[in-house]
């Protein structure tokens, strides 16, 4: 039986670990090895699920803080299965999720494969993600659009990381996003369009979200311009000037004005053209002081 090593990096997940790593556990497919990666946890993460790294249903890596990429870095490195499937530490598989996936990878020929997810609110309310938003033709167009694909629906095989390589820790925002993109160009991917994932939607810090948002869009646009279609390249920058732009916005929202400024300046460079809506963000400017 194919043996799948599931790689989990957790920051302060204590409220949503345990369900997590019991949602794989009830995985149909049972050949699976569960790295827990702990990025410097300060609460009681470890703690929720020690009863399953004691009987040795879970390999548990502690490490020093140093973000998602380098956490997922270090379980990837770890793991041991032919085959790899990304899981966050707050969100929860069905319990077929790993057999149907690896039946279209054997299917469809595929490298890597991914699927569609649900959304849970706060209140246990679950939301099914729309399905145009999931809708492409071209992949690689797609993802210089939007990044469609989420991060605990992959699963691909071992050999991937030969072409793909790890997560790039030297990006702020959207490594995720970056190794999509590189494994589009590299590998054969592709969609299982059914959801088998549940996202739990979590708070977050909006204004700090967007602040290192910006900065991941221009850092993909001058990552991957070079390897995508020259077709794609001017949309992709239009794309990617349009984010920057919207962040612009949301930061104004939240008054972080000296983060907008930067925003909006990085979405000039990538869109000239933007500097005809400066109208608008500059009412937003002084709207913030009100």
């Amino acid at each position: 039986m194919d043996r799948v090593s599931v790689v989990i990096p957790a920051f302060n997940a204590e409220r949503t670990l345990r369900t997590t790593v019991e949602s794989v556990l009830a995985q149909t497919h049972q050949n699976l090895e569960i790295v827990v990666v702990d990025d410097g946890s300060t609460d009681g993460t470890v703690g929720v699920i020690q009863d399953f790294i004691n009987e040795g249903k879970v390999r548990y890596i502690r490490r020093e803080n140093g973000g998602a990429a380098a956490a997922r870095n270090t379980g990837l490195l770890a793991s041991t299965g032919e085959y790899i499937a990304l899981l966050d530490g707050d969100d929860l598989w069905d319990r077929d999720k790993i057999e149907r996936q690896l039946q279209f990878l054997h299917d469809s020929n595929a490298e890597v494969v991914f699927c569609d997810p649900r959304r849970m609110t706060r209140d246990g309310k679950v939301h099914t993600t729309v399905e145009d938003r999931l809708g492409f033709s071209n992949l690689i167009e797609a993802l210089t659009e939007r990044n469609m694909i989420y991060t605990s629906s992959i699963l691909f095989r071992r050999s991937v990381l030969d072409r793909v390589g790890l997560m790039d820790e030297d990006i702020e925002w959207g490594e995720e996003w970056d190794w999509w993109i590189r494994a589009a160009c590299s590998t054969r991917m592709m969609r299982l369009p059914v959801s088998l994932v549940t996202r739990r939607v979590q708070p977050s810090s909006f204004s700090t979200s967007s602040t290192v948002k910006y900065k991941g869009y221009a850092r993909l646009y001058e990552k991957h311009v070079g390897l995508i279609d020259p077709s794609l390249r001017k949309a992709f920058k239009r794309n990617m000037g349009n984010k920057c732009y919207t962040d612009a916005h949301k930061l104004l929202k939240g008054r972080c004005r000296k983060q907008a400024v930067a925003a909006y300046r990085q979405a000039l460079k990538l869109r000239p053209m933007l500097v005809l809506r400066l109208h608008k963000l500059a009412w937003d400017y002084l709207a913030s002081f009100w």
